[in-house]
This record gives structure tokens, C-alpha cells and sequence, in this order.
């Protein structure tokens, strides 16, 4: 019966090991989310953006202009260099492919690619 009592239970070593753990993975979470929130955003900007019924009348550069715009009132203006306007097959291609990276922990990053596509 004695032998049964000391087995219950987690060691304090088990529960340090889980806190790491925990931690490491909220870390990243802190990391990782605001750049999948940003993405999100921009994302909503090329299609809105491509959704506009008078944009087939408008030249490159209006329509890189209005995307500027719109990611500059969400606080993301620095992609929007980023964006290209292309014709496709019988169609325009408004893409904006960018790359993010954040410092995780040291010498350590975590990378990520996004790439938005809309066609209009």
C-alpha cells in the first residue's frame, strides 16, 4: 500500500518539463499570429480590391495605387510594394506575394511565404 502512494501523481520534474512546453509553444504563437492576422488583412485588400466593378477601366498604376491606399489605412503599407498587376488569359491578375520573418529566439526565425491572387 505504501508503494501505491508515492506512484500517484506527476514529479516535479514532469511539471517543470510541461511549463517549457507550455511556454515554448505560446511563444510561437505570439510570434507567428500577428503575421497570419497581417496576411489576413491583405488578403481582404486584393479581393475587395478586385471586386471593384470599375477597375477593368483603370490602368497599373490606379489600380496599385488603390491597393496602397487601402493597405495603408490597415497599417500595411510596407507590402505594398509588393504588388503586381499582370494580364492573364482574357483576365488581370492583381497578386501580392510577400515573405515575413520574425526573430523567435536568438539566432533562430521563423519564416513565412504568403501569397494573395485575385482576378478581375
Amino acid at each position: 500500500m505504501k508503494n501505491l502512494y508515492k506512484q500517484r501523481g506527476m514529479t516535479n520534474i514532469m511539471i517543470v518539463v510541461i511549463l517549457v512546453m507550455l511556454a515554448f509553444f505560446a511563444t510561437a504563437a505570439i510570434k507567428v499570429m500577428p503575421m497570419y492576422l497581417d496576411n489576413f488583412t491583405i488578403a481582404g485588400v486584393v479581393k475587395s480590391v478586385a471586386e471593384d466593378p470599375e477597375l477593368r477601366s483603370k490602368s497599373k498604376s490606379e489600380i496599385r495605387s488603390l491597393v496602397e491606399r487601402r493597405l495603408t489605412i490597415n497599417g500595411l503599407d510596407q507590402y505594398a510594394k509588393q504588388t503586381k498587376v499582370r494580364p492573364g488569359d482574357g483576365v488581370m491578375i492583381l497578386e501580392l506575394n510577400y515573405e515575413r520573418r520574425e526573430n523567435f529566439y536568438g539566432n533562430l526565425d521563423v519564416v513565412a511565404v504568403f501569397e494573395n491572387r485575385a482576378e478581375f
